[in-house]
């Protein structure tokens, strides 16, 4: 609570100095109102971008290689996976059971009802 505190004193004095006559003129009436919301702008903008960049991982580009390449095969049209136009990749068939694999299992199912 001690720094809501601490920010609603200094939005108070930033107030102050902006809106409390000195000599018979404001600090807004003196500055020009383009620049004053400018710098506003600026300074917000920064902010905003600071705040937001702090939840993300952002690598920095580079213009050179990686310092070592991963090593990967290349995939030639027989090898690749076939994938449909939705991007899903087909999966391999699926394990079939003996016969006699088969009844093991039905008898195990009857016997363990």
């Amino acid at each position: 609570m001690k720094w809501l505190l601490g920010l609603m004193l200094f939005f108070a004095f930033a107030m102050a100095v902006l809106l409390l006559p000195i000599q018979g003129r404001t600090l807004w009436s003196r500055g020009a109102v383009r620049e004053v919301a400018r710098f506003v702008a600026h300074g917000l903008r920064s902010g905003w971008d600071a705040i937001a960049s702090l939840s993300k991982d952002h690598a920095q580009p580079t213009h050179a290689p990686p310092a070592h390449s991963p090593k990967r095969k290349v995939q030639t049209a027989a090898t690749a996976p076939r994938t449909s136009r939705e991007g899903i990749v087909q999966q391999p068939p699926k394990e079939t059971l003996q016969p006699r694999d088969q009844a093991a299992l039905q008898d195990l199912i009857a016997h363990s009802r």
